[in-house]
């Protein structure tokens, strides 16, 4: 990846062959499980830790065919302002190197570039808090996707009523969640506790949108998020994965 798009994490470079680097472990069952493989042939690693914007990082490495494709940091607190302040500083290096970002949403940031992109996301996990930033390689263009996988794409229903209407349905613990934009927790979409019905669709309720059971009907236009409380409007903090269901504008005569 030429400068453009890269970031200063030590002998850690995306398109070079792994055939000098130790201490790389290969991902367990468990965490092929937890991660997959988007890729033929694809391998990825536990790496080293390294240090990048003088601080120490956790490193997993993408690769296929014994080239990495993708490098992935991690820097864990349990203190969500030390994070806070180590996502800060990644956000004004980027943009020192790369510009503004190409994509933002929510707690997370995207630089493109002709050789790849950047990826800055802050999230939490349990109790700890996570800043994860990814590189990737143009590269991955030319890659055979794994047979029966795809890689999810998180998007937001557009706030138009239109696209809130039960005609957009089918979204399951699979390909719909919960994203909290106050403390960036995630959470997969709930079974419909009381139905048990584990397919939900799109609605409204006094006007306003919202997430219903498919079956029951029971839902609501506002969700809580379980890890900090804070409550939100159910159709700001609602992503779902396009790669697996699609939304549409409902027609006036439905």
């Amino acid at each position: 990846m030429a400068t453009s798009a890269s970031l200063p994490i030590g002998k850690y470079m995306l398109d070079m062959g792994i055939g000098g680097l130790t201490g790389l472990t290969e991902f367990s069952s468990a965490e092929y499980a937890i991660y997959g493989r988007q890729f033929d042939a694809e391998k990825n690693y536990n790496a080293p830790g390294a240090y990048f914007l003088d601080r120490p990082w956790k490193v997993a490495l993408g690769t296929v065919r014994g080239k990495v494709y993708k490098i992935a940091l991690y820097f864990e607190s349990e203190n969500l302002q030390s994070a806070l302040h180590v996502a800060t500083d990644v956000m004004q290096f980027c943009r020192k190197q790369l510009g503004q970002p190409s994509k933002q949403q929510g707690l997370v940031s995207m630089w493109d570039a002709p050789d790849g992109n950047v990826v800055l996301q802050l999230a939490k996990v349990g109790s700890v808090y996570v800043v994860n930033v990814f590189e990737t390689s143009e590269s991955v263009r030319s890659f055979v996707p794994v047979s029966n996988s795809h890689t999810a794409e998180w998007r937001a229903v557009p706030i138009e009523i239109a696209y809130w209407h039960p005609v957009n349905k089918g979204f399951s613990r699979g390909n719909a969640k919960f994203m909290c934009s106050e403390c960036g927790s995630q959470y997969l979409l709930p079974v419909c506790p009381d139905c048990g019905c584990e397919s939900s669709q799109l609605g409204t309720s006094m006007g306003l949108p919202g997430v219903f059971c498919e079956r029951c009907g029971k839902g609501g236009i506002s969700w809580t998020c379980p890890n900090c409380s804070t409550a939100h409007k159910a159709m700001l903090v609602f992503y779902y994965d396009i790669t697996a269901v699609k939304v549409r504008k409902r027609r006036f005569w439905e």
